[in-house]
């Protein structure tokens, strides 16, 4: 979720808001939420940006640095 569609047409994942980020340049990470609530993974989540919001896979591995990126970890952890 965390946008608006048409209950009687679905989901246009075309439209989520993450789409609309990259766009403009915003840095995105995506990620699993709560796997054991949701029951999800971050392989589902990757095949869903690729697949049916149009993502490319240079999309993908730029919001990986990007979660590096912004970590709470040390500069040294980030590095390896």
């Amino acid at each position: 979720g965390g946008w608006k569609y048409d209950e009687d047409k679905g989901k246009d994942w075309k439209e989520h808001p993450v789409i609309h980020m990259v766009k403009h340049g915003l840095n995105v990470g995506l990620n699993s939420d709560d796997p054991a609530v949701f029951d999800t993974s971050l392989t589902w989540q990757y095949r869903l940006a690729v697949g049916k919001m149009g993502l490319t896979k240079l999309c993908i591995v730029d919001s990986l640095y990007h979660s590096i990126s912004a970590a709470f970890v040390s500069e040294e952890d980030k590095s390896l």
